[in-house]
């Protein structure tokens, strides 16, 4: 009697999940995604921006750089930006839309320095970024040949049933997009890449959480190109506005998220016959082999 409750209770969740998923997919997601095809060969790498990249990087250059390179967020900010000159470039965080550009003084200079390259880069970009980042660049006058901006969908969907995978193959969402790494290695496949070299995806944000004697959660933030001076521990906001912190709970739920996006990475990987490995020996992934 319990297995087949059991079994009603996975089929009601399983319906559920392609039924939210197929809403979303049919109302929010863009259907015509175009994204640039692969090129120098079937290999990439991405590189994230956790403490882990400086080690790593040392172990891929014995074995040989990739072509090319994905890089995202504020990887514009370190030397190796212009050392590795990436050709792709992605962000997912709300914090690059206008109103982070308003209110916080690491954005304008963010979009500067990505303006400045000489070297071609292709951008990705959410379709729901594509206004702010068009009043950002106009904004601020910027104008770069050798920039060339693609939009994808990160619409979530949360699940990794063989409909759902059928809907990422399409292009009309992904995994949840907990942490930026997810659209980058969806958006790596899109384009066509059959191994793919992770690195710096660290997702140890639970070493890096303390609650104090308030009871008010807090984070330090740690990335490779300032591990050496770790940001004093900060309140994780979950509404800053209104001074109010995340709970424990909610926090290890949201790290949850991270780890199960990643699961349905490695599946879609799978089935569509792409290798990823990880140089990080201190990442937490457990879905891809690392070396």
């Amino acid at each position: 009697m319990i297995k087949f409750f059991e079994s009603v209770r996975d089929f009601m969740k399983l319906l559920i999940s392609v039924s939210v998923s197929l809403f979303k997919a049919l109302v929010l997601s863009r259907k015509r995604v175009k994204v640039p095809l692969a090129s120098n060969g079937d290999k990439i790498a991405f590189f994230a921006n956790g403490p882990s990249l400086t080690k790593a990087l040392e172990k891929i250059k014995t074995v040989g750089m990739p072509n090319n390179i994905m890089v995202t967020n504020f990887f514009c900010n370190s030397n190796l930006f212009e050392e590795l000159k990436p050709n792709y470039y992605i962000i997912c965080d709300p914090l690059f839309k206008y109103n982070g550009y308003k209110n916080d003084k690491r954005i304008p200079e963010f979009y500067k320095k990505i303006y400045g390259v000489d070297w071609a880069i292709d951008i990705f970009i959410p379709f729901s970024f594509k206004k702010d980042f068009n009043k950002i660049i106009i904004e601020n006058n910027l104008n770069n040949e050798l920039i060339n901006i693609n939009y994808y969908n990160n619409v979530n969907f949360n699940g990794n049933n063989s409909f759902l995978l059928s809907l990422m193959k399409k292009k009309w969402g992904m995994p949840r997009p907990a942490t930026v790494a997810v659209p980058a290695l969806m958006n790596c496949m899109y384009m066509g890449y059959k191994d793919i070299i992770i690195a710096g995806i660290d997702l140890s944000h639970h070493e890096d959480i303390r609650v104090s004697k308030e009871n008010q959660l807090q984070i330090r933030t740690r990335h490779f190109y300032n591990n050496e001076l770790v940001e004093s521990y900060q309140p994780w906001f979950k509404n800053k506005e209104k001074g109010i912190t995340f709970k424990t709970s909610e926090i290890f739920l949201i790290f949850h998220n991270y780890f199960f996006s990643f699961d349905v990475v490695a599946d879609y990987a799978k089935k569509y016959n792409v290798e990823i490995t990880n140089y990080s020996d201190q990442s937490y992934l457990d879905q891809f082999k690392k070396i």
